[in-house]
């Protein structure tokens, strides 16, 4: 029998993805050096939450990103080996969230 590594993160995401990726990065990283092979990441930690707290109006939701776009793959080249559960809004045939 065989032991995995398993963690969860929890950190602060918006609506910019360079800050957003910069965090995941950042978590990423954490978990290698932890020897994490399994790591989830929050439900919105690219692009927020679709709904902002304060109920602002100007507030246009997370961007739509597309499950083969460039955001994804991205976040595929950051995780190597190590298996990343990460959440974000999948785009529909619109450009919109789904």
């Amino acid at each position: 029998m065989s032991t995995l590594r398993m963690a969860a993160a929890a950190a602060e995401f918006g609506r910019d993805l360079e800050e957003d990726f910069a965090v995941v990065e950042r978590l990423i990283k954490e978990a290698r050096t932890a020897g994490v092979r399994l790591l989830a990441l929050p439900e919105a930690c690219l692009g927020g939450y679709l709904l902002s707290l304060d109920d602002s109006a100007s507030d246009e939701g997370p961007p739509a990103l597309a499950l083969d776009g460039p955001e994804i793959r991205r976040l595929a080249a950051l995780a190597g080996e190590l298996t990343v559960v990460a959440g974000y809004c999948e785009a529909d045939g619109d450009a919109r969230c789904a």
